[in-house]
């Protein structure tokens, strides 16, 4: 059973959940909004650094992180680094998107 994930401009990735990691068939990383603008997600603190701000996945991260989901909850590096590469996001980002979902799948069985 194979996954396609695409998204317009930014290639594709093809996963079958008995893959050890995904082939990525073209793979284009585009500069995300937070690279092109970085005064709109941070706040500067008292001591001159800058703190980022708390990003939400957009409904077609959304979308995509949820159709994984229903695949593995568990996603191997390899998986969330194409997914990262692929959405925009850091794998670690994406890592705690997965933990949060399997905990709140936990609390409301589905």
């Amino acid at each position: 059973m194979k996954h396609m994930l695409s998204l317009v401009g930014l290639g594709r990735i093809t996963y079958s959940p008995e893959m050890t990691h995904p082939k990525a068939t073209t793979c284009v990383r585009l500069p995300s909004l937070r690279e092109l603008f970085p005064s709109m997600y941070t706040t500067p603190r008292k001591d001159g650094s800058l703190k980022s701000r708390r990003c939400r996945a957009n409904q077609t991260q959304l979308t995509i992180l949820n159709r994984i989901f229903r695949t593995t909850g568990f996603p191997s590096t390899q998986l969330r680094a194409a997914l990262a590469l692929q959405l925009g996001m850091s794998p670690r980002t994406i890592q705690i998107w997965f933990q949060n979902k399997r905990q709140s799948s936990r609390k409301k069985p589905t």
